[in-house]
């Protein structure tokens, strides 16, 4: 955009230009990330940095993020990858193969593969399950 249109498009309109060109890009395929918090925070950084550029404001005007997130009528980047990722879930759940057995899909995150505990130098990183299995515990 050239510096005269920025000032004439409205805050709703270069959001969802945001959530459109920008967002769909930063999440893609975010239904099936298992995110360390350190990428968790690298995406808050990003997304942060993104929303203030769309409302103008620089690093000399200080701005705490959820009132970012209140001017722009945005959800946290967090509520976002749990969306995705419970949706992809529960998307997976609802899987079945055309004779009633189990899909692939389905076996993979239900883990019923032989050898499904986590291993033991896994550290921790945590798999997509152990994720979902936290994001469904926050909301029960």
């Amino acid at each position: 955009m050239s510096h005269g249109a920025e000032k004439t498009v409205s805050i709703q309109a270069k959001v969802r230009i945001f959530r459109a060109c920008v967002l769909t890009d930063l999440l893609y395929a975010s239904e099936v990330w298992s995110t360390t918090l350190v990428q968790e925070q690298r995406l808050n950084t990003f997304y942060f940095k993104c929303l203030r550029t769309l409302i103008g404001v620089n690093l000399c005007n200080r701005m705490p993020n959820e009132q970012l997130l209140q001017l722009t009528g945005q959800p946290h980047i967090n509520d976002l990858l749990i969306t995705n990722c419970l949706r992809w879930f529960g998307h997976v759940n609802r899987m079945h193969t055309d004779d009633n057995k189990l899909s692939m899909a389905k076996k993979v995150v239900f883990s019923y593969f032989p050898r499904a505990n986590k291993p033991r130098n896994m550290g921790t990183q945590k798999r997509w399950q152990d994720k979902i299995t936290e994001d469904l515990e926050k909301f029960n």
